[in-house]
């Protein structure tokens, strides 16, 4: 994509790739404007960078800085934008425990479950929504994360389970 020629090899790639970069952005940040800005900055930051560069593995490009990208939005923002943040992840919470709650009849169950979630390590909890909210294929998976289809079956698992062990550990405790 060095050339204007390549402006529709890079059309092509915005057409494929615009849609799971937004919802996995959209995933991560509050506000669904900010999910569409930073979308942007990233394909931008992409047509800048390959440019200059060539890269291999585009999807896995993309989503590194879809990923710096919202590390770069956080760290810019005021703590009162914080607080808001975290109120509205409060909220969200909330409204999955809510769908979680028409199907269990107590709510310690709730909570116990709500506990498990919130102990999955950061890499769990993005591969299961890349895989479940994204509906991505592992190997699309694989290729984001620059991991092997092996690592990320074995991580979906492994983030499954979690949460599984833990509410029977906290049920046996009880």
């Amino acid at each position: 994509i060095r050339t204007y020629s390549d402006m529709r090899a890079f059309e092509e790639l915005y057409t494929a790739f615009q849609e799971p970069i937004f919802r996995f952005l959209l995933g991560k940040l509050p506000e669904r404007q900010d999910a569409q800005d930073l979308t942007n900055e990233v394909f931008l930051a992409a047509w800048q960078y390959l440019q200059k560069q060539v890269v291999g593995n585009v999807s896995g490009y993309l989503f590194t800085v879809a990923r710096a990208k919202i590390a770069d939005h956080y760290r810019k923002r005021t703590p009162v934008v914080e607080e808001n943040v975290e109120d509205h992840a409060e909220t969200l919470q909330d409204q999955k425990a809510a769908k979680v709650a028409d199907v269990l009849d107590s709510k310690s169950e709730l909570d116990t479950i709500k506990e498990a979630l919130l102990t999955l390590h950061t890499e769990y909890r993005e591969i299961l929504a890349l895989r479940y909210f994204d509906e991505m294929e592992i190997s699309e998976i694989a290729k984001a994360l620059g991991k092997s289809v092996g690592a990320v079956s074995v991580s979906i698992h492994r983030a499954k389970a979690a949460p599984q062990t833990a509410i029977r550990n906290n049920f046996r405790s009880s």
